[in-house]
């Protein structure tokens, strides 16, 4: 579909079944994967390979103005980086987090999600649907 990231997660119509996930499990993953999927069919989920940033605010506003996150922003990476937090700190309505600390509201109240790879990737690994192993129990 155009203008949706590679790896985009869907939820709409999304149920458990006994051999997938439980209703609780998927009532959790889905407003994640729904909010995700939103920024990305909006062109508001950028993905970049990397961010390799000095601890200067300059730099960071640079990347963030090229990138067209001209109000708030939510940058996420895939575990906390010191240059990355350093630089965006002084920005006005830029938040940066690491992929495992995302939240529904978090994604929603930016107007800009700036994702590293491997911070999609991480996201995808907590919220992407497990296939459960079956397992042959012994009798009783």
């Amino acid at each position: 579909m155009p203008g949706q990231a590679a790896g985009a997660l869907h939820c709409a119509g999304e149920a458990a079944s006994s051999s997938g996930p439980s209703q609780e499990t998927t009532a959790r993953r889905c407003p994640k994967r729904c909010g995700s999927s939103a920024k990305a069919r909006d062109e508001e989920l950028k993905v970049i390979a990397e961010l390799k940033v000095e601890p200067k605010t300059k730099q960071m506003a640079e990347i963030l103005a090229a990138l067209g996150a001209d109000s708030s922003a939510l940058v996420v990476t895939s575990e906390p980086q010191e240059n990355v937090i350093k630089a965006a700190r002084n920005l006005e309505g830029v938040k940066t987090m690491p992929a495992n600390l995302l939240n529904v509201l978090d994604i929603l109240s930016h107007k800009m999600v700036l994702m590293t790879v491997s911070a999609v990737r991480k996201a995808e690994e907590l919220w992407g649907e497990k296939k459960t192993q079956e397992v042959n129990h012994a009798p009783l």
